[in-house]
């Protein structure tokens, strides 16, 4: 099943099912009497949740269905928690390596390319993240708003897993039991903020991911029965219709298993979290150095998952 969140004309939010087809979409909110107000009350709600709505599907009423093309999707939930982590070793190579031919001096990038020359060997132990800010979640019509600081504006596209079951200590073995479904995510990034952040004094990254809409999801919701191996999704990056990279979630370095059980060590994870998976390689501007300009079209594409298209807009 594929769920979103829509916007009708009275500016009211509201549940869908996309239908068979995906033209048209199921209003949850009417067909099940405001039973159904939330994505994230779907994803709460679990397994009797889904055979609800799979019996509304079963026969709806027309009067309950509109058509997908023209309607202003939202984003499809607010997350409750985000965490966003980083498993792509090329994507670092090729970032590091850019950053030190671009951007410092001939003698820091001399000494950096020497130290980084691939990732170090404790990015290979376990799965690195920071905690994300869920107030900028944005939706895949919504524009992508250039902060202040955003001289070097840039997309990443991310698979993210929406964790639809509560548990601690999950194995491995039982990861996927507990995903819910995935979307895509643009990790929109001001890279010359993150530059002054990310050091040896750092904490984490934060004004340079930290902006409006700088956490956009969409284009729906995909449960986890219709994705059989997301660790083998191919994924591409337009920008005004130009093809900018092309990659596949299978160059993960920790797969999303390892991913769910690293974060439920000594944690309880709770339905509606959601957890990014890194910014996928040639699938980032800062790897060839390109950012992004006002007026311009990103366009992410996951297959299997979906497509969502955000403008670039100043601040």
């Amino acid at each position: 099943m594929k769920f979103v969140t829509f916007r009708v004309p009275d500016g009211q939010a509201k549940p869908g099912l996309v239908m068979a087809g995906e033209c048209e979409v199921l209003d949850l909110l009417a067909a099940s009497d405001g039973e159904i107000a939330t994505i994230l009350q779907v994803v709460e709600g679990g397994e009797p949740m889904l055979s609800r709505i799979r019996d509304l599907a079963a026969s709806p009423d027309k009067q309950y269905i509109v058509a997908l093309d023209g309607l202003r999707l939202e984003a499809p939930l607010r997350p409750v928690q985000l965490r966003s982590f980083s498993v792509y070793a090329l994507h670092l190579e090729r970032s590091f390596r850019a950053v030190a031919k671009h951007h410092w001096s001939t003698l820091k990038s001399l000494v950096f390319k020497m130290a980084v020359k691939i990732p170090p060997k404790q990015f290979f132990e376990r799965p690195v993240y920071y905690k994300g800010t869920v107030t900028n979640i944005a939706g895949p019509h919504d524009d992508i708003i250039r902060p202040p600081y955003g001289e070097k504006l840039d997309y990443e596209l991310e698979l993210a897993v929406i964790i639809g079951k509560k548990g601690k200590a999950i194995s491995r073995a039982d990861a996927y039991d507990h995903v819910f479904g995935y979307l895509i995510y643009n990790d929109v990034s001001a890279r010359e903020q993150l530059f002054d952040e990310v050091g040896p004094m750092s904490a984490g990254p934060a004004k340079g991911k930290d902006f409006d809409n700088s956490n956009i999801i969409g284009p729906w919701l995909v449960t986890s029965d219709e994705v059989p191996d997301p660790m083998n999704l191919k994924a591409r990056v337009l920008v005004n219709g130009e093809v900018r990279g092309e990659s596949s979630t299978s160059m993960m370095s920790h797969s999303i298993a390892d991913i769910i059980a690293y974060t439920s060590t000594g944690e309880t994870l709770y339905p509606g979290e959601m957890i990014a998976t890194g910014a996928m390689p040639y699938c980032c501007g800062i790897e060839d150095w390109r950012f992004l300009s006002d007026g311009d079209e990103v366009e992410l594409q996951i297959d299997g998952i979906g497509r969502m298209k955000n403008r670039v807009v100043p601040s």
